[in-house]
């Protein structure tokens, strides 16, 4: 279901045309940010690419950046490591190594040449809200109903109908755990689908433009 649609099953559900259009869309909204924050959803993996520069540790991280998934440099995946512990040579064996602080991230150790595009990252994007009247979620369209169940217990408190509140939540977290295993059942495939279509990623596993630990 698109925007609009959704805005208008709002409505006809909760059977009030009078619903402002400015509550249909910030209960849709609300709901929407609320599965997105729900969990590391798979759909909300993003891919981009960055440039090693010689001598450069520190990297900006994306404008729309909420939690890392992998980075690798030239086809090698850097370990996580906290950036308090930086200066650590190694850790569990892993040589090479990235850490997050003031939205930037650090890669250790710091590149001796200057690379194109030879960073890949991938990450889970902040939560968006639905603008035009086309737009649509980002998830499987057999469980866009759960926005129209959350928007409708948003309407319920205002309404102080607790009764459907409860009802319209429980309706929603059984969707929302359908949803979950419909995913974790998914996870496997689909990373490996967009692993593939990932720009810029390498097959060539030299480490050359990173200098020694």
């Amino acid at each position: 279901m698109d925007f609009t649609t959704l805005k208008d099953e709002l409505v006809n559900i909760a059977d009030d045309t009078s619903i402002t259009s400015s509550n249909q869309e910030r209960w849709i909204n609300r709901a929407y940010r609320e599965i997105q924050s729900r969990a590391d959803w798979w759909w909300m993996l993003k891919a981009t690419t960055d440039s090693t520069v010689a001598s450069q540790q520190a990297y900006d991280l994306p404008t729309d950046y909420r939690k890392m998934f992998e980075i690798r440099v030239d086809d090698v995946s850097f370990a996580f490591l906290d950036h308090e512990r930086r200066n650590d040579r190694g850790t569990n064996g892993w040589t090479r190594r990235y850490s997050i602080f003031d939205q930037q991230y650090y890669l250790y150790p710091t590149p001796t040449a200057s690379g194109s595009s030879d960073v890949d990252i991938l990450y889970y994007k902040k939560p968006t809200d639905l603008s035009s009247g086309t737009d649509e979620p980002d998830f499987e369209d057999q469980f866009h109903e759960i926005l129209l169940y959350l928007a409708l217990v948003y309407y319920a408190e205002k309404e102080r109908d607790l009764g459907d509140a409860q009802y319209f939540r429980n309706q929603a977290e059984n969707m929302i755990t359908q949803m979950k295993e419909f995913y974790q059942k998914q996870s496997g495939q689909e990373w490996l689908r967009f692993r593939d279509i990932r720009e810029g990623f390498k097959t060539d596993q030299t480490e050359s433009n990173l200098s020694t630990p």
